[in-house]
């Protein structure tokens, strides 16, 4: 297999390749041309997406998207087109969730699902760095966004998090990445902690620092494609998850086993009993960890397809 990195691509790099992947990029000449010498050739090309990002109508759900300007609107949708023209020139495509699979089933009639697991690089980092109980009476949750558009997830359980925020003062709350603060959470002063976005190899010490990963979604066909990739994350490192109950977190996680899902009204709830029982917590990580080792990583599904 050969990796090509979009910005150094050169049709001499598909030269003998049985198939194509092209991952998340948009319509470009040198893709175009890609396209149309592996269709002369009869060569396979597959469209790889890991969101419902091809389609303005899907993108459209999104708050930050209807909080741009006239401007910056136009071209985030350009952009969201130039990702759908690549798609159609493409012979199939492959995508993380069944959310995404079933919808790209409208634009495309090969669709092959391909879950998101942990790679063994980020496996062994993970290893490296397990959460460890501190004995300090402090409990951590944390909420780790990779990027602006997840400030109205975080708006979805802020009451839940404000309400135990008054009522336990020994909680804090741990936020990273590029998330906007509200002055309501704000005012809760030592109780709050910043971090800034951190590089993948580092968010793994970042994670094992807190003792509950929450992963809100608000109800969406978008939000609904999302993977479970938070869930993956914090399990690698022995912490446990609450997300909402929808998409791939209701697909993968076994509620109150290996996990905890939680509709829009119970996020209080099902928090508070991760905050008040430590042993539930404990056994809901190592639950989670066990489950991710064994199904979710490149040498879990590697042994799997081998044996089966």
């Amino acid at each position: 297999m050969k990796v090509v990195n979009l910005s150094k691509l050169q049709l001499l790099d598909c030269k003998g390749a049985s198939h194509i992947i092209i991952y998340r990029a948009p319509d470009l000449p040198i893709l175009s041309q890609v396209c149309q010498l592996a269709n002369k050739t009869g060569v396979p090309v597959f469209y790889d997406i890991d969101d419902l990002v091809f389609d303005t109508k899907y993108t459209d759900q999104l708050a930050y998207t209807q909080g741009l300007s006239t401007a910056d609107k136009n071209n985030y949708d350009e952009s969201v087109r130039g990702y759908g023209r690549m798609l159609d020139k493409c012979d199939a495509v492959i995508t993380s969730t069944n959310q995404l699979a079933k919808e790209l089933r409208n634009y495309k009639s090969t669709v092959i699902l391909n879950r998101n697991v942990l790679s063994q690089e980020l496996v062994e980092i993970s290893q490296k760095t397990p959460h460890v109980e501190l004995d300090d009476n402090k409990v951590r949750m944390g909420y780790f966004s990779g990027s602006i558009t997840h400030n109205e997830n975080f708006e979805m359980i802020k009451p839940a998090i404000i309400s135990l925020l008054k009522e336990y003062k020994n909680l804090e709350l741990h936020l990273a990445g590029h998330l906007d603060i509200p002055e309501d959470i704000a005012c809760f002063g030592e109780q709050i902690v910043t971090h800034p976005y951190v590089d993948w190899r580092e968010l793994p010490k970042l994670i094992s620092s807190i003792d509950i990963n929450l992963a809100p979604l608000v109800q969406s066909t978008f939000n609904e494609a999302k993977s479970e990739i938070k869930w993956l994350e914090a399990a690698a490192v022995k912490v446990p998850t609450v997300a909402s109950k929808i998409g791939s977190f209701e697909d993968m996680i076994e509620d109150g086993i290996d996990g905890v899902l939680a509709s829009e009204t119970e996020w209080k709830e099902k928090l508070e009993r991760l905050i008040v029982d430590k042993d539930f917590k404990i056994q809901i990580a190592e639950n989670a960890y066990q489950s991710v080792m064994t199904n979710s990583t490149t040498s879990a599904i590697k042994k799997n397809f081998l044996e089966g």
